[in-house]
């Protein structure tokens, strides 16, 4: 932020439960990415760069070497106009479906819309046809909230609910939690 590099990612492991920790291999472009493992590969979606480019690799050897990056949805790569924000959360895998929450802003806008982004689990992942993004959910249209204050939630989790409902609870600019209903089908 503030104008400062963000697409690069450093990786490092341990091999005693955290206790110590070893630079691994790097990653770049990629900012506020979220590692996850499907089908014995390790994956890693994250932004080109704040407000970037959506984008997902993998490594076939745990981490070490990674592939070009696939873009999945363009962003517009600048602090100050509004484009991707995606936060280090977990995915979700139910109905065949990888899911995760992202959202479409910028702080100097003041606003977030939130969505979900999901491709078939057992698809390429590495191929941008294969994933959708949900409507935008604006929430200026749905709660009444000052104006001069952001707008909208951010580093949301998709989850299943005891009773199967998919949710998205994403933490709301008042400091209150927003939960949106999700269908993946």
């Amino acid at each position: 932020a503030n104008g400062a590099p963000q697409n690069l990612t450093l990786i490092y492991i341990s091999h005693d439960d955290g206790a110590t920790w070893e630079h691994h291999s790097e990653i770049f472009p990629c900012f506020w990415g979220k590692m996850f493992i499907l089908g014995g590969k390790l994956y890693m979606l994250g932004c080109s760069t704040e407000y970037g480019d959506v984008l997902i690799g993998r490594s076939d050897d745990g981490g070490k070497t990674w592939t070009k990056p696939t873009v999945l949805f363009r962003g517009c790569c600048h602090a100050r106009q509004v484009g991707w924000h995606l936060a280090p959360m977990p995915v979700l895998i139910k109905n065949g479906r990888i899911m995760t929450d992202i959202q479409y802003g910028a702080w100097s806008e003041k606003v977030f819309c939130d969505a979900v982004i999901s491709a078939p689990a057992d698809s390429d992942l590495l191929d941008a046809d294969n994933w959708v993004c949900t409507e935008l959910f604006d929430a200026r249209k749905h709660i009444s909230f000052p104006t001069e204050k952001m707008w909208g939630g951010i580093e949301g989790n998709v989850i299943s609910t005891p009773d199967g409902r998919t949710v998205d609870v994403l933490r709301f600019v008042d400091r209150t939690a927003v939960i949106l209903n999700y269908d993946p089908e």
